[in-house]
């Protein structure tokens, strides 16, 4: 049936067609030509805060800031006369202004028609203010966000000289002298010396944001706890401050776990624990960083066998994950823990996030690779790359799968090393 047919159909009962345009999300007028208003649906009330048909009988000057009411009066005359001057595509941006008397900025395309020798004009309204309201406040975040880039790129251009005039020095020095035994033993104490400065810097960095970030934490709990639940704005914003420390506290382990791989100090210590009363502990420390309608599912098993690993790598990895899981998931998304025991530790971390490019699940567990979607969602690309690691080093495996907009699963193969040889078990 086309579309003469169906107008037929519905001839001389007007309201199918008023419905029809109510049900809009756009904004439609139709006026005169003398810009007299004989139809508004219920959108262009809705954008411009008028009860529905109190823009009926109006003219367009009635949502038009006053300072370009005579200007649009000239132009509307001149479209009337000459309506080749726009073509039906062509889109204007412009302020209107509410009954309230605020400004709203509105997209418009005129249409114009012939009825009864009459002309009249179909003007098509879309509300943009959201979209230029939040371009305003990513234009402010750029402009904060390149100030600091700014201010970080000349301490680090600080930095790399200050290291360059050093290494440039000490090349000298090493050029300087005779390629002997002795001379090799030197340079290589040097690097020594130079990997245990780096790491007693990191160290001491870790110890001296640790200090005061304690100090932050402790003094948030206070807050917290004198207040109760007395300022939903004020507990708002310490929840806030709270995951703001995890978040830091979780980079200054990283780099500090990643000193240690590289200089083959992780120590593993086999302990006996439950694993069910770990992951219920795990999930209630990451209640606070959990967004709004998320809900993480697992099931304790009735009577919670227990294993032998390191608890200490097994917590991290698994906290690693959630947290991950947490980050890369969007409200009110669902996260699943599954776990099973026998000789091997089997655990499975799922989400519903954003997943990871088909082309790029190959270099995921790179050191501070970051996959393409995830670069304005903070992190490090270590996280991965360290639970890989040390769980491979105690026997295991670290696997994944993922598909892009719908989700990805981490799955997690250890030893229990109750069914093995447990010489040097701590129990």
């Amino acid at each position: 049936m086309n579309i003469v047919n169906i107008i037929k159909m519905f001839e001389g009962d007007l309201n199918i067609f008023k419905i029809a345009l109510d049900l809009s999300k756009e904004g439609i007028f139709i006026v005169n030509s003398e810009s007299k208003i004989l139809f508004a649906n219920k959108s262009v009330h809705k954008i411009f805060g008028y009860k529905e048909y109190d823009l009926v009988g109006s003219t367009i000057n009635t949502v038009l800031p006053p300072s370009i009411r005579t200007k649009h009066e000239t132009y509307f005359k001149k479209y009337i006369k000459n309506p080749s001057l726009l073509g039906p595509e062509h889109i204007r941006e412009v302020y209107g202004i509410t009954k309230k008397g605020t400004e709203v900025s509105v997209e418009v395309r005129l249409n114009n028609f012939k009825y009864e020798e009459q002309r009249y004009v179909y003007v098509i309204i879309t509300d943009i203010s959201k979209y230029r309201k939040s371009e305003k406040n990513l234009k402010k975040s750029n402009v904060q966000l390149q100030e600091k880039v700014k201010d970080h790129s000349e301490e680090l251009k600080r930095l790399i000289t200050e290291l360059q005039s050093s290494n440039n020095e000490l090349k000298r020095e090493i050029d300087e002298k005779n390629k002997t035994k002795q001379e090799l033993d030197e340079a290589l104490a040097a690097e020594r010396e130079l990997n245990h400065l780096k790491s007693l810097f990191l160290s001491l960095a870790s110890h001296e944001f640790r200090t005061p970030l304690s100090g932050i934490q402790t003094s948030v709990d206070l807050i917290s706890k004198y207040l109760k639940e007395e300022n939903e704005s004020v507990n708002k914003h310490l929840i806030i401050i709270k995951r703001m420390i995890k978040q830091l506290v979780k980079v200054l382990d990283d780099f500090l776990s990643m000193d240690k791989i590289d200089n083959n100090e992780v120590k593993y210590v086999y302990t006996e624990f439950s694993i069910d009363s770990l992951i219920t502990v795990i999930i209630k420390e990451c209640s606070n960083l959990i967004k709004k309608g998320q809900q993480v599912h697992f099931k304790p098993h009735r009577n919670p066998k227990k294993v032998i690993q390191d608890k200490r790598i097994f917590r991290a990895a698994i906290k690693n994950l959630l947290f991950n899981a947490v980050k890369y998931s969007p409200e009110g998304s669902n996260i699943y823990i599954n776990v099973r025991v026998g000789k091997y530790i089997y655990v499975q971390v799922k989400d519903e996030g954003i997943g990871i490019p088909e082309n790029e699940i190959s270099k995921i567990g790179e050191r501070f690779y970051r996959a393409s979607n995830a670069m304005d969602i903070k992190g490090t690309g270590l996280g991965i790359h360290i639970i890989k690691h040390n769980i491979e080093s105690l026997g295991g495996s670290l696997t994944f799968e993922s598909k892009l907009n719908e989700g990805t699963t981490f799955s997690i193969k250890l030893p229990n090393k109750k069914f093995y040889e447990q010489k040097g078990i701590n129990n």
